[in-house]
Order: C-alpha cells, then sequence, then structure tokens
C-alpha cells in the first residue's frame, strides 16, 4: 500500500505495451508460479524457500517490526512472538 501505486503509475506511463497482472499471495502459490513461468517477478518476504539456487533475490529495503500494546496490558514486555502464542 506504500508503494505500490506510485510504482504502477511510473510504470504503466514508461511501459504502457507491457500488460501488468498484480495479485496478492502468499509466497507458496508464488513460487511455483515464478518456477512454471506463468509469473515472471514477486515482491515480498525473503524467507527460507528463496535460499534454492534455482532463485535470486535483491534486499528493495528492510524495516523494523513492533508489537504494540495499551499501557498495563500483562504482556506489554514481551520481546519475541513465541512469547505472544497464548494470545488471541
Amino acid at each position: 500500500m506504500t508503494l505500490l501505486p506510485e510504482v504502477v503509475l511510473l510504470f504503466r506511463q514508461k511501459m504502457p505495451q507491457v500488460r501488468l497482472g498484480i495479485f496478492e499471495g502468499l509466497m507458496a502459490v508464488t513460487l511455483p508460479r515464478l518456477r512454471d513461468g506463468t509469473m515472471e517477478f514477486a515482491v515480498g518476504l525473503v524467507s527460507g524457500l528463496l535460499s534454492r539456487p534455482e532463485f535470486t533475490s535483491e534486499p528493495l529495503f528492510s524495516y523494523k517490526m513492533a508489537v504494540v500494546a495499551r499501557r498495563g496490558h500483562p504482556k506489554q514486555h514481551c520481546r519475541s512472538m513465541q512469547d505472544l502464542l497464548d494470545q488471541d
């Protein structure tokens, strides 16, 4: 949502003859499409699945994620996903 609108506009201006299809999905769905050639490239989170020699990846950017909780929440000092597994 942050990058896509501007990128799509610039892409369409520079390459109006190219058919652009965009879909949102899990890498488990994306990788077979990359493998069989029905998809040219994907933008997504790098996972252990991309360490295979059949794929190459280039980092676009990095960012930090944070857990946000109300003041006084019993889990406010947790620092790992493991610590939050019992939460809805």
